[in-house]
């Protein structure tokens, strides 16, 4: 009878484990199935001639590699003072692993702020991917009846 319960204990100890990894296994799974997912949600973009439109227009329009298009949407001051060559060497770095989400919008007649948060993923590391978050103001002036960025979306040096 000492045999027989001997030889139960470990079957219950081999069943218990495997039960637990293939429970950390599909843990694992979905937690990757989540992110993939998570990451290639893309939030709706507001409407064109809203200021948060423009905003979201020009950092999607920088993401995809489109500073020509990125450009066109900042205002004629800031326009003349970078090309999109520049506007480039300026925003790739800032922009990789990046999301964007728009906080508020606050409207002064041609005049408006739009707060973004701008969420920077890291990927890799020892201990996985390292992110963080930074808050920016841009702001936007109504010029020939469009919203166009003057200041905030990048660093710009004073003139």
């Amino acid at each position: 009878m000492a045999r027989s319960s001997q030889a139960a204990a470990p079957r219950a100890v081999d069943r218990a484990l495997v039960l637990l990894l293939i429970g950390a296994a599909l843990l694992i799974g979905f937690s990757l199935l989540s992110l993939v997912l998570v990451r290639q949600r893309t939030p709706p973009l507001a409407p064109a001639d809203t200021p948060e439109g423009v905003v979201q227009r020009f950092y999607q329009a920088a993401y995809a590699g489109d500073y020509a298009a990125a450009h066109a949407l900042l205002s004629r001051s800031v326009a003349a003072r970078v090309t999109p060559v520049e506007l480039e060497r300026r925003l790739s770095a800032d922009l990789r692993n990046t999301q964007l989400r728009v906080l508020r919008v606050r409207s002064y007649g041609d005049s408006a702020d739009v707060e973004i948060e701008l969420l920077h993923v890291a990927p890799g590391g020892l201990f996985g991917a390292h992110e963080w978050r930074e808050e920016r103001t841009v702001v936007l002036r109504r010029e020939d009846g469009q919203w166009r960025i003057s200041e905030g979306a990048f660093y710009l040096p004073w003139e």
